[in-house]
C-alpha cells in the first residue's frame, strides 16, 4: 500500500493542475488506509487551485474525513458494496433502520466460516422477529457465486465488497470471519463475536429467543 501511495506522490508532484494529478489522489485516497491522514494531508497539498475546487476531489476527501472521525468514535462506516444482481449500492442502503445490526465478513472457503454460518442460521431463527438484522460482506478475494455452497444458503442478504483493502482495513478485518455487531444508533458494541458469546450477546438484548 505504501508502494502505491509513493507512486500516486510522484505522479502528483509532475501533474498538480490537471486531470492526471486528480486522478492521482483520488486514486491515493481510495488505497490509504487507518492512521495515513498525513500522507494524504500532504498530497492535498501539493494539488494546484483546479484540483482542489474539483467536485469529486472535495467530496472524497471530505468522505474520508468523516469515515476517520466515525473510526475514532468507534461507529459504523459505510462504504460500497455489490449485491446479488450486480447494482453497487452503500451498505446501508441494505440495511432495515432501527435494528440491531451484525456485519459478518466472511470467505466461502474457509472451513470455520461454514460452520459459524451454521449457527448463525439457528441463532437468526431464534431472534428474527427482534430488531435484529444480519448482512454477510464477502471479501472481495473471495469467490463471487453467492453463500449456497456445500448446501448452506443464508436467509438473510449477502454482498460483496467493493474494495477489499479499504473495509479490512475500516472495520479491522485480520481473520475471517470477523463479525461486527451495531447498535440501531450507529454505534459498535462488540466485535469478534462467536457462537457462544454472540449467544450471550443477543440474550442480554433481547432474552432467550423464539425458535420459529
Amino acid at each position: 500500500r505504501q508502494g502505491k501511495l509513493e507512486v500516486a506522490k510522484k505522479t502528483l508532484s509532475l501533474h498538480p493542475n490537471d486531470v492526471v494529478g486528480a486522478q492521482a489522489f483520488l486514486f491515493a485516497l481510495t488505497e490509504a488506509g487507518v492512521g495515513q491522514d498525513k500522507e494524504i494531508d500532504n498530497l492535498y497539498s501539493q494539488l494546484g487551485p483546479v484540483i482542489k475546487e474539483d467536485p469529486q476531489v472535495k467530496y472524497l476527501r471530505e468522505l474520508r474525513k468523516s469515515r476517520q472521525k466515525a473510526i475514532e468514535n468507534n461507529l459504523f462506516v459505510d462504504f460500497p458494496v455489490i449485491r446479488k444482481d450486480g447494482s453497487v449500492v452503500n451498505l446501508s442502503d441494505c440495511l432495515d433502520k432501527g435494528k440491531y445490526t451484525l456485519l459478518l465478513f466472511w470467505s466461502v472457503w474457509g472451513e470455520y466460516n461454514l460452520v459459524f454460518s451454521r449457527e448463525l442460521i439457528k441463532l437468526h431463527s431464534l431472534y428474527r422477529k427482534e430488531p435484529f438484522q444480519i448482512i454477510s460482506v464477502q471479501l472481495a478475494k473471495g469467490s463471487r457465486k453467492g453463500c449456497s455452497q456445500n448446501g448452506i444458503i443464508l436467509p438473510w442478504e449477502q454482498v460483496v465488497d467493493y474494495n477489499d483493502e479499504a473495509v479490512r482495513s475500516y472495520y479491522q478485518v485480520k481473520n475471517e470471519p470477523t463479525s461486527v455487531l451495531i447498535h440501531p444508533n450507529g454505534k459498535i458494541i462488540a466485535r469478534d463475536l462467536h457462537s457462544d458469546s454472540l449467544r450471550e450477546e443477543l440474550q442480554k438484548l433481547f432474552g432467550a429467543g423464539k425458535a420459529q
